[in-house]
Order: structure tokens, then C-alpha cells, then sequence
């Protein structure tokens, strides 16, 4: 899925450019960019909903099948799966995220906007 980096192309806060590029050549190609730059959203959940009779209505969930890496639509389980690893992949391909001051506690987009707001700029994620 996505890969791991060698100990010496992962991101020290030195090498912006070259890791930049390798870290964005990789998401496209696994099909996950849409984590990374925010245009994959987390899906709403539609909570139970309370009739006139004041009786509560609940939609009844059905099976479907998992759609694909690169669906625009993931369940919200698929959605908050694939941002996971895709921040985990950032994580895993940086030396000492937390040494260099990037902010992992939101969403992949979230901690992708703590790399270029600290190493990069908004334009580097145009390609």
C-alpha cells in the first residue's frame, strides 16, 4: 500500500523538497491524495430521528461492499480507516514528527497543512 521510506529519505526538516515529492508521487499513485489535500471528506452520519408519534425512526444500515482506495464516497468506517494510514503514512516517513513541530492530532489534511506550514508552502501541493 504505501510505502515506507529508507531510514535516509525520511523528512529531518532538511530535505522538503525530495521528500515533498516522494510523499506526493506516492499518495497519487495509491490513490489517497484526497486525504492528504482535504477534498475527501469525512462522511456525516445520520443520527436516529424522532417521528411525530415520538416514536424513534432508525435507518436501517445495509451491507455494501468496501469500495475502492480511490472512492470519493467512503463509508465513514472506510474514511476514518484511510486517513488513519494515511497520516500514519506521513508519521512513519518522518524522523521525529514531533521534534519538528508537526501537529499530528487532527485529520491527514490537518497534519499535511503542519509540514507546509512549517517546511513548505500552499502552493507545494499543486503538481
Amino acid at each position: 500500500m504505501l510505502p515506507i521510506l529508507s531510514e535516509s529519505d525520511k523528512f529531518d526538516g532538511t530535505n522538503w523538497a525530495a521528500w515533498k515529492d516522494n510523499i506526493l508521487i506516492a499518495v497519487k499513485f495509491s490513490g489517497v491524495s484526497g486525504y492528504l489535500d482535504g477534498s475527501i471528506t469525512a462522511p456525516t452520519t445520520f443520527a436516529p430521528k424522532e417521528t411525530t408519534d415520538t416514536t424513534v425512526q432508525t435507518t436501517a444500515l445495509t451491507s455494501q461492499a468496501e469500495t475502492p482506495w480511490h472512492s470519493l464516497n467512503p463509508s465513514p468506517a472506510e474514511w476514518k480507516t484511510r486517513d488513519a494510514r494515511t497520516k500514519d503514512f506521513l508519521i512513519f516517513n518522518t524522523k521525529s514528527p514531533t521534534g519538528l513541530g508537526i501537529d499530528t492530532s487532527g485529520s491527514a489534511a490537518d497534519t499535511w497543512k503542519s509540514y507546509i506550514n512549517g517546511y513548505g508552502s500552499t502552493s507545494s501541493m499543486a503538481r
